[in-house]
Order: structure tokens, then sequence, then C-alpha cells
């Protein structure tokens, strides 16, 4: 199943995986998303993986 996030902040990157189910989804996402987070918004104040799960699970959807 593919899974996809579109960035929050302006730049409207998106993240795209392909996972079996939500949670694996999820765990792909984190990853992706630090990544993009440290590279692409280094400005950023740091988040707990808490406040990066629930703002993942508000804009993650099924393709």
């Amino acid at each position: 199943m593919k899974y996809s996030f579109k960035c929050p902040a302006p730049c409207n990157y998106e993240i795209k995986v392909d996972a079996q189910n939500d949670d694996e989804a999820m765990s792909k996402m984190m990853a992706a998303g630090k990544v993009h987070v440290k590279e692409a918004h280094p400005d950023k104040p740091p988040m707990s993986e808490q406040q990066f799960k629930d703002i993942l699970k508000k804009g993650m959807k099924k393709a």
C-alpha cells in the first residue's frame, strides 16, 4: 500500500512510502521526515517523538 505526507511548512515537500500497514508506514515516514526536517528546516525547534507522530498522523494519507 502507498502512503504519502505533505510537509506542512511552505516547502510542500512530499514523502511517499510503500508499507504493509499503518504502523510500518509511520515508521518509514518518521525516518524520512527526520531527514527532511534536518536538511530543509534546520532552523525549526526540535520536537518530541510524540509531537512528530501527531503531525504525521494528521497529514498521512493512503494513496
